[in-house]
């Protein structure tokens, strides 16, 4: 006999019973997969990622990629970095609260790759600060549950809205100034500084471009 092989670009033929059919084109001589076997889909979360910074109480997009038709996704997350609460990845508890059920997907390419991006507003992330922050994207459909995707951690931070100074004020040297602005989150102490570099990124360590004033309970 003779050993020889074929490469196919998997299809979107998402099943649990496939089989795989070689037959000769110039008589009836053919052979078949000798049971069946599975194509599923894949999926990979794109955002939010390493890096991000959700903020409480605000919305927040989450975006995934889907290869093959997943029509609907389960959306969920965890503020201990995919750990649960006993601190243990691969557990029950990871993972525990759920944002989206049965949101929809999207409609992938109708030849290779198959893919498309789909995307999920957050209403509104919840009031847990965190830097170990991730997401879970599993496919709906009780027989494809397998196939899922996890975000890498991202932060969950407090917002700010600074109202005053926020810009063409004239303040004097010596004088009493109100520092006002809105805020969501539990935060147990604010500091407040001030930076002469108009450019300072506000996310900077301060002992780098900003400089203390006070703190606020």
């Amino acid at each position: 006999a003779n050993t020889a092989s074929y490469s196919w670009t998997v299809a979107d033929a998402i099943s649990s019973n496939v089989r795989i059919r070689a037959k000769s084109t110039t008589d009836d001589g053919s052979d078949m997969s000798d049971v069946n076997f599975r194509i599923r889909g894949k999926l990979a979360v794109t955002a939010p990622t390493t890096g991000s910074r959700l903020a409480i109480a605000l919305p927040a997009t989450v975006t995934w990629t889907a290869t093959g038709n997943i029509p609907q996704v389960d959306i969920f997350y965890d503020t201990n970095d995919g750990k649960g609460a006993d601190n243990i990845a691969g557990n029950a508890d990871d993972y525990p609260t759920q944002i989206a059920n049965d949101t929809a997907g999207c409609v992938p390419l109708s030849s290779p790759p198959y893919t498309c991006t789909g995307n999920f507003t957050w209403p509104s992330v919840p009031d847990t600060s965190t830097p170990n922050a991730r997401i879970k994207i599993v496919d709906a459909r009780a027989a494809e549950s397998d196939v899922k995707a996890f975000s890498n951690a991202f932060n969950i931070i407090g917002n700010f809205t600074l109202l005053t100074p926020n810009g063409n004020e004239d303040w004097r040297v010596g004088e009493a100034r109100t520092i006002s602005f809105n805020w969501g989150g539990t935060m147990p102490n604010v500091e407040f500084h001030y930076s002469k570099n108009a450019a300072a990124d506000p996310a900077t360590n301060p002992a780098k471009e900003w400089i203390l004033i006070g703190s606020q309970n």
